[in-house]
């Protein structure tokens, strides 16, 4: 299972870091990624509630896990790498429309 969730891990990072205005640093052991997302122009909750309404995505805004979490939010990856590879596209494309209509 380590195996697995270390591919499911560093795909996800990857894949992050190719979404304008997301960075993510890969770290080991844990089953979540904490990307940054300052560079979107929104806050962590409201990035929560844009990933979860225009890519029906649900993750959490880094503010519920205390102050430093401020411009970051987490991302878990217990599910099918089938089923990452498809909310991280639909994210990638939310944002990309995002941009586009402002």
């Amino acid at each position: 299972m380590m195996a697995t969730y270390k591919e499911r891990g560093d795909f996800m990072a990857e894949k992050l870091n190719k979404i304008p205005g997301i960075t993510c640093l890969r770290g080991d052991g844990a089953f979540y990624v904490f990307p940054n997302i300052t560079k979107t122009g929104m806050t962590s909750e409201q990035f929560a509630d844009f990933a979860l309404e225009k890519a029906k995505i649900a993750l959490l805004p880094g503010t519920n896990f205390g102050e430093y979490g401020k411009g970051y939010v987490r991302l878990a990856f217990p599910n099918s790498l089938e089923n990452i590879k498809e909310g991280l596209k639909r994210l990638e494309l939310a944002l990309k429309n995002n941009i586009k209509n402002k």
